[in-house]
């Protein structure tokens, strides 16, 4: 936690908002939040995450559009954690640097292993097969 800074965001306030561009992950301490899906019927609500998760992983190493926004359905406590650092770490830390990436790519196979799980990517052929599985 010393390469991040500690954030509190009130209920119905948005941590980010799906489009956007940034450069940093989200872990969450304590609160509850919800992610909402745009379309053109309106928002749609995905799931909520509670504490002890951490999301946006990949704004830490590209630019990378946000797919959800995150609101806060409770008052929230967070850390946020900036690229910039991050980057700074993996290089003055090899072995950091691993595990991290190790962590990530994780992350998507456990993705893409649900999706197949739902038969999502299997009902679009290649095109639903993402970095992992081709």
């Amino acid at each position: 936690a010393y390469f991040s800074r500690q954030k509190r965001f009130k209920q119905g306030q948005d941590l980010f908002a799906q489009g956007d561009v940034d450069d940093k992950a989200y872990y969450l301490m304590d609160g509850a939040a919800m992610l909402v899906r745009v379309t053109e019927e309106g928002e749609r609500e995905v799931g909520t995450l509670g504490p002890e998760r951490f999301l946006g992983a990949l704004a830490l190493i590209a630019d990378v559009r946000r797919l959800f926004t995150l609101r806060a359905t409770q008052n929230l406590t967070c850390l946020i954690i900036p690229r910039k650092r991050v980057l700074s770490d993996m290089v003055s830390s090899p072995e950091f640097g691993k595990l991290f990436l190790k962590a990530i790519a994780l992350n998507v196979v456990q993705w893409e292993e649900t999706l197949l799980r739902q038969d999502w990517a299997l009902e679009r052929g290649l095109e639903g097969l993402g970095a992992s599985l081709v």
